[in-house]
C-alpha cells in the first residue's frame, strides 16, 4: 500500500521540510545555480515540481508518475506531465540538463540502467541522492525499514528496498565516479546527508 505521503502532495512537501530542514532549500538552490538561463530542463521523477520554484528563466519540464503530484504541480503553474521516466521515446528531442532528485534509490536496481540510457539525451546530468550510514545496528536497521515504508511510492518494489541497503557515502561516491569515463567531468557536493553529482557530457 502506498504511503500517505504519496496521496497528499502538501503532506509530502511538509515531510521533506521536516526530514531535510534547512538543507532542502540549500540543495535546490545549489542545483538551480548550476542551471544556466534559458536552458531546457527535464526533471525526472519531479514529485511536486519543487525544483521549478528555484530555477529562473528556463524551460522546465517535469516527468512524474504520481497523478496527484502532477495535478498539484500544474496548479502551481509548473509544466509537469504524467510520464514514466523509463519511457525514453517521450523525452523531448532537445534537452540541456536532466535532473534526478531523490529518484535513484526509488528505482533500485534499475538506477544504473536509467543513468546509462539518459546520457545521450542531455549535455549535463545533475543527480541528488541521500546516503545510508556506513555501519548499521539493529536499531538503525529498524529505523531504516520504517523510513522505507513511510517513503513507499507505490510504484517500485518495497521488498527489494528493505532487504538491500542503499549506498553508504563512500559507496555512493564510488557509484558516481564509476558512472563516467572521464572523472574530470564530474563534480560532487555534499549538503546534509545528500550528495549532488554533476556530470558534464
Amino acid at each position: 500500500m502506498r504511503s500517505l505521503l504519496y496521496h497528499f502532495p502538501s503532506l509530502y512537501e511538509l515531510a521533506l521540510k521536516i526530514i531535510h530542514r534547512e538543507n532542502i532549500k540549500k540543495r535546490y538552490e545549489y542545483i538551480a545555480s548550476k542551471i544556466k538561463k534559458n536552458e531546457i530542463i527535464l526533471d525526472l521523477g519531479c514529485g511536486t515540481g519543487i525544483l521549478g520554484r528555484f530555477i529562473g528563466k528556463c524551460k522546465y519540464i517535469g516527468f512524474e508518475l504520481n497523478g496527484k503530484f502532477v495535478k498539484y504541480a500544474k496548479k502551481k503553474g509548473f509544466n509537469v506531465i504524467r510520464k514514466n521516466i523509463f519511457d525514453f521515446s517521450s523525452y523531448p528531442k532537445k534537452i540541456d540538463t536532466i535532473v534526478l532528485c531523490d529518484v535513484l534509490h526509488h528505482i533500485y536496481p534499475r538506477h544504473k540502467f536509467l543513468l546509462k540510457k539518459i546520457r545521450k539525451f542531455a549535455k549535463k546530468i545533475i543527480i541528488c541522492e541521500p546516503y545510508d550510514n556506513e555501519k548499521e545496528t539493529l536499531m538503525k536497521k529498524l529505523m531504516r525499514t520504517i523510513e522505507i515504508i513511510i517513503d513507499f511510492d507505490g510504484y517500485n518494489s518495497i521488498i527489494k528496498k528493505i532487504h538491500k541497503r542503499w549506498y553508504s557515502k563512500r559507496g555512493l561516491i564510488s557509484f558516481f565516479k564509476n558512472s563516467i569515463k572521464d572523472r574530470r567531468n564530474l563534480s560532487i557536493k555534499e549538503i546534509g546527508k545528500d550528495l549532488i553529482a554533476i556530470y558534464k557530457l
